[in-house]
C-alpha cells in the first residue's frame, strides 16, 4: 500500500508541475521530459554518425572498409589538427551568439538534418570498388564534415543540461531523469541491432550500416527535436548583457581557473582507461562469431546497470557530493578491471563484471558535466563573464598531446599482432595475449585518472553560495538599469536576509554572501569603480585614445600590501583591456563609433530567401552584420564593463529601496 501510495504521489505530483516549476525550483516536469525523450531521438538521429570514428576497435572502418590500425591514427591526428580551426569557430559562436534561443538550442536545431545526411552519405560510398589510397581520402573527408556537426549535436545535449538551471542539485535531477530516460534508446538499439545484423552479414559487414543505421537516424530525428523545443536556458546574468567574449580574454582567464585544469588534466593522463573496452565486442564477433547476435542480450543485460545508477544518482550526489562519488567510482572501476584479468576468458565472469563496472561508470555522465557546470559557475563568478564553449580552445592542448597518446594503443595492437588483418582476432592466443595488455593498460589509465581529483576541492556548499552572488550581481545590475523584476528582487532579499542561517557544512554559503557584499565597500573594488566612473564620465569616443604614460605609471607602481598588489593588478589588465579597444576603434571607427543597426539584424533573420542564389546572399549579408556586430563589442568593452560596474554598485546602494518594495509587494 505504500508504494501504492507513493507511485499515486509523484504522478500527482507530474501533472501540478508540468508546465509549472515546483517551488524552489526552475525547471518544470514537462521540459525534464522534453529534454529525456529528445535525448532519445538524438542517439537514434545519430547512431549511424558514431559508428564512425578513426579508430582500430572500430568495426566499421576498421574491419567493413578495412582501414589499418596505425593508418587510422595518422588520419585521427590529422583530423584533430585540421579539427582545432572548427573547435575555434564552435567555440566563438556558443560564447557570442545573442540568440533569442539561447547559447546551446540553435545549434541542436540546425545541426541534426546535415549530420543525418553526411553519415549515411558516408556509408553508401562505392569503397569495393576503390582503391586503398582513395578509401583513405574519402574516409578522411567524411570524418571531418561530420565532425564539424557531430559537436553540435552530442556535446549540445549534455551541455543545455548545464544551463537549464542554476541550481546545481536541480541540474542533477535532469540529467538523472532525462538521461534515464534516453537510455531506453540504446538499450532496444543494443539488444535488436546484432539480431538484425544478422539478416545483413554481422556486424563486420557494410550492409549493415547502409541498411540498419541510416533506417534507426531517420526514425530518431523528429523526436531529437523535442531537446531544441521544448527546452529553456537558464543563465544568471543581468538582462541588458550581451553574451561576447574575445578568444584572448577567454584564454586569458580560463588559464586561470583551478578546476578546469584538474579536470581535463585527469582526462588527458588517464588516457588509457577504456583500452579495456573491446573485449566483450570483439569476444563475440571475433571469439564466437557464430553466437554474435547473442552480443544484443548481452549487453542489454549490462546496460541495465545504469538504470540503477540513473534512478539512485540524484540520492548518492546529495549525500556523497560529486567529487566523493567520482572518487569512489574511478576506485571501483580499478578493483574490478583488477577482477577482469584472471576471469576475461569466462563469458559470464565478463558481463557480470561489465554489469557492476556500467553501474559505476554511468554515474560519469551525471557527475562530470555537474562538474563541468559548476566550473563554469565558478568561473563566471570569479571573473565576472560567462564562458562556455571556449572552454573547448584551451581543450586542444588535449587534443595535442593526442597526437602522442593516441599512437599507444595502436601500437598495443600492432605489438600483440594486431597489423594489417583484422582476422587474425579469429586466433585465441593472438586475441587473449592481447586483451591481457589491454586490461593492464586500463588499469593503469583508471589509477591516473583519479589522482587529479583529490585537489579538486568544490563543494556542492561553495557552489550554492556562488550561485547565490551571482543571482545578487545580476538582480543589482538590473535594478539600477530598470530591467529588475519583482521575483528577482524577492529572491535577492531572501538570499540576504539569509547570511547566518546556515549552519554545518552549508555555513560556507553565509561566507560567500558576506564576502561578496562586503567587497562592495572595499578599497579594491572602490578604485575599479573610481576608473569605471572616470571612463564613463568621458564618453565612449574616449576609448579612442590610449595613454601609454598612464599604464607606465600603473606598472612601477610601489605596492606593499596585499589590497595595493590587487589594485595594480586591476588597473594593469583594465589598462590593456583599453589600449585593445583604442587599436580596434581607430581601425575601424576613424570618424567616430557606429552601432549596429538591431533593426538590420531583426529584418535578415525574418528574412525569406526565395532560392538558392538568394539564400547564399542573406547568410553571406548575415555573417557581416554578426562580424560587424562582433567588433563593435569589441571595441566598446571597456566602456560595457564600467557602465555595467556601476550600474551593478548603484543597485547595492539602493538595497534599502529593494528591500522596501519587496516588503510593500508582500503586504499586498
Amino acid at each position: 500500500m505504500k508504494l501504492v501510495s507513493k507511485v499515486k504521489g509523484m504522478v500527482s505530483d507530474v501533472k501540478q508541475h508540468w508546465t509549472t516549476p515546483k517551488p524552489g525550483r526552475l525547471v518544470p516536469y514537462k521540459e525534464v521530459a522534453a529534454y529525456g525523450f529528445g535525448g532519445m531521438g538524438i542517439y537514434w538521429a545519430t547512431i549511424l554518425s558514431s559508428q564512425i570514428g578513426l579508430s582500430a576497435n572500430n568495426f566499421l572502418v576498421g574491419h567493413a572498409i578495412n582501414l589499418k590500425p596505425v593508418d587510422l591514427q595518422i588520419m585521427l591526428n590529422i583530423a584533430n589538427l585540421i579539427g582545432f580551426a572548427i573547435t575555434f569557430v564552435r567555440s566563438y559562436f556558443y560564447d557570442n551568439i545573442n540568440s533569442k534561443d539561447g547559447k546551446i538550442r540553435p545549434f541542436l536545431k540546425w545541426s541534426l538534418v546535415p549530420l543525418a545526411v553526411l553519415s549515411t552519405a558516408f556509408v553508401w560510398m562505392p569503397y569495393e570498388r576503390m582503391e586503398y589510397y582513395q578509401k583513405v581520402i574519402v574516409v578522411e573527408i567524411f570524418y571531418l564534415a561530420i565532425s564539424f556537426f557531430s559537436p553540435y549535436v552530442t556535446e549540445g545535449f549534455y551541455m543545455l543540461a548545464q544551463v537549464m538551471s542554476s541550481d546545481s542539485n536541480e541540474r542533477t535531477d535532469v540529467m538523472s531523469i532525462g538521461q534515464l530516460l534516453m537510455s531506453f534508446a540504446p538499450t532496444l538499439s543494443n539488444l535488436f541491432v546484432p539480431y538484425l545484423a544478422m539478416l545483413t552479414g554481422g556486424m563486420t559487414d557494410l550492409r549493415t550500416y547502409r541498411i540498419i543505421y541510416p533506417i534507426i537516424s531517420i526514425v530518431g530525428l523528429p523526436l531529437a527535436f523535442l531537446t531544441y523545443s521544448g527546452t529553456r536556458e537558464r543563465i544568471i546574468k543581468p538582462k541588458d548583457e550581451p553574451f561576447s567574449v574575445t578568444f584572448k580574454d577567454a584564454i586569458v582567464t580560463i588559464s586561470k581557473n583551478k578546476y578546469y585544469w584538474i579536470i581535463n588534466i585527469a582526462g588527458w593522463i588517464g588516457f588509457l582507461e577504456s583500452a579495456s573496452g573491446v573485449i566483450l565486442t570483439w569476444t563475440f564477433v571475433y571469439g564466437m562469431p557464430e553466437k554474435q547476435q547473442h552480443m544484443g542480450l548481452a549487453t542489454t543485460i549490462i546496460s541495465n546497470g545504469a538504470l540503477w545508477a540513473m534512478l539512485s544518482a540524484p540520492f548518492i550526489i546529495r549525500k556523497l557530493g560529486k567529487r566523493n562519488l567520482l572518487i569512489g567510482c574511478n576506485i571501483a572501476n580499478v578493483i574490478l578491471l583488477s577482477l577482469l584479468y584472471p576471469f576475461y576468458k569466462n563469458m559470464i565472469a565478463v558481463i557480470v563484471i561489465s554489469y557492476i563496472n556500467n553501474f559505476f561508470s554511468v554515474f560519469y555522465n551525471i557527475y562530470f558535466y555537474g562538474l563541468n557546470a559548476d566550473m563554469k559557475d565558478y568561473h563566471q563568478y570569479k571573473f565576472r563573464e560567462r564562458v562556455d564553449g571556449m572552454f573547448a580552445v584551451v581543450g586542444t592542448i588535449g587534443t595535442v598531446l593526442g597526437f602522442g597518446t593516441g599512437m599507444v594503443i595502436p601500437v598495443l595492437y600492432q605489438r600483440m599482432g594486431l597489423k594489417d588483418d583484422y582476422s587474425v582476432l579469429y586466433d585465441a592466443t593472438i586475441r587473449e595475449n592481447l586483451f591481457e595488455v589491454l586490461i593492464i593498460a586500463s588499469i593503469v589509465g583508471a589509477i591516473l585518472n583519479v589522482i587529479p581529483y583529490f585537489f579538486y576541492d568544490m563543494t556542492e556548499q561553495k557552489h550554492a553560495g556562488i550561485v547565490k552572488v551571482l543571482k545578487l550581481r545580476a538582480m543589482f545590475g538590473d535594478y539600477a538599469a530598470g530591467n529588475a523584476d519583482p521575483e528577482q528582487l524577492r529572491e535577492g532579499i531572501e538570499i540576504i536576509e539569509s547570511v547566518g542561517t546556515y549552519t554545518g557544512k552549508e555555513a560556507v554559503i553565509n561566507d560567500y554572501i558576506r564576502e561578496e557584499l562586503d567587497q562592495y565597500s572595499s578599497p579594491v573594488f572602490l578604485a575599479t569603480l573610481s576608473d569605471a566612473r572616470e571612463l564613463v564620465a568621458a564618453g565612449i569616443g574616449s576609448l579612442r585614445y590610449y595613454n601609454e604614460d598612464a599604464y607606465k605609471e600603473i606598472k612601477s607602481r610601489v605596492c606593499t600590501t596585499k589590497e595595493e598588489k590587487e589594485i595594480r593588478k586591476n588597473a594593469l589588465e583594465r589598462a590593456k583591456a583599453l589600449r585593445k579597444s583604442a587599436t580596434l576603434f581607430n581601425k575601424h571607427y576613424p570618424d567616430g563609433i557606429v552601432t549596429p543597426d538591431a533593426r538590420l539584424k531583426d529584418e535578415l533573420h525574418s528574412r525569406e530567401a526565395k532560392g538558392m542564389k538568394e539564400t547564399i546572399r542573406l547568410k553571406k549579408e548575415i555573417s557581416q552584420f554578426k562580424k560587424t556586430e562582433s567588433i563593435y563589442n569589441n571595441t566598446i568593452k571597456p566602456f560595457v564593463q564600467a557602465e555595467r560596474l556601476i550600474k551593478e554598485y548603484e543597485g547595492f546602494s539602493n538595497l534599502d529601496l529593494i528591500r522596501q518594495s519587496v516588503n510593500e509587494a508582500s503586504e499586498v
